[in-house]
């Protein structure tokens, strides 16, 4: 059984994005230099009063934001759409 969850108010679920190890050019870049304090991630679901982002929506966000969660196995974090630096 899939269980879904829907963000209520101004929430929004994100899935973070895993970090790159190989550049384009092919150079495998350290867990070390892997550090940022800005994430990315995508726009899962959207709240009832989120007016500036939607479902499908490539977003940055800081680092330490957010509430993490997991469902069925796969893991997912809960943003503020205020925690929400910018939209790609």
């Amino acid at each position: 059984m899939t269980r879904t969850l829907r963000p209520i108010g101004e929430r929004v679920l994100t899935r973070r994005d895993g970090p790159s190890t190989v550049t384009k050019s092919g150079l495998h870049i350290p867990a070390t230099a892997q550090e940022s304090k800005t994430q990315r991630g995508e726009v899962l679901a959207v709240g009832s009063r989120v007016t500036e982002v939607e479902p499908g929506n490539r977003i940055l966000f800081n680092k330490s934001a957010g509430t993490a969660c997991e469902l069925d196995g796969e893991k997912y974090l809960l943003l503020h759409e205020e925690d929400i630096i910018g939209v790609l």
